[in-house]
């Protein structure tokens, strides 16, 4: 039972890599729209089942982030033809890292990541992810843009005036954004395999001892 316990405490422990899940394209310098005045909304359909940790999304501002207060709000939506229930929801203040990629309105997009505190996607299913770069107490327009991406195969983005989720109509453009899962560091595998080999031997050792008792 030890070295079973040794195993779970590894499988916890540590800092974890994330590994990227779902890339709907990076940044291009085309457009964006407003996330500061409405919810902003794209979708996703994971391939195999996953336990997203966290979002990237590209924001861009005229000549930067300035106009935005820090917080944002998320939510992951089920597949009604656009976002319809809300499954799981959350609140950040996340860091935003200059991309070094120009958008369209001046200077460059910044990464912001956040966390979807292990929202469960299940393969094959269609969700809508939803962020509103602002915190709920004002959805005055602020000019904080999600920063399109190249089309591709999945339905354009969705917005909603307000967050009032029953106004949703669809903003006709792809936006950038990937999302994570977490893996264990190679350190963390290593010690894994090796505590598997402890619970082996352990095992071979009771089997012994019961044939020669």
């Amino acid at each position: 039972m030890r070295y079973v316990a040794l195993i779970a405490a590894l499988a916890f422990a540590g800092a974890a890599n994330a590994a990227i899940v779902y890339d709907n394209g990076a940044p291009d310098t085309n457009s964006g729209n407003d996330a500061t005045h409405w919810v902003q909304a794209e979708d996703f359909t994971l391939g195999s089942t996953t336990n997203l940790q966290s979002a990237v999304v590209y924001l861009g501002g005229f000549g930067g982030l300035g106009n935005w207060d820090g917080n944002l709000n998320w939510w992951i939506f089920d597949d009604a033809g656009g976002p319809g229930t809300v499954l799981a929801s959350g609140s950040a203040m996340p860091t935003a890292v200059d991309s070094g990629n120009p958008w369209c309105c001046g200077g460059n997009a910044y990464a912001v990541e956040f966390s979807l505190g292990g929202f469960t996607a299940t393969a094959g299913t269609t969700y809508w992810l939803g962020f509103h770069a602002q915190d709920n107490s004002n959805w005055a327009r602020s000019d904080i843009y999600w920063v399109t991406t190249a089309g591709n195969n999945t339905a354009t983005g969705h917005e909603s005036e307000d967050g009032t989720f029953n106004n949703w109509s669809d903003n006709s453009s792809e936006h950038a954004f990937y999302l994570n899962s977490a893996v264990p560091e190679p350190a963390t595998w290593a010690m894994l395999i090796a505590g598997f080999g402890l619970v082996g031997a352990s095992l071979r050792r009771r089997q012994q001892n019961r044939v020669l008792a």
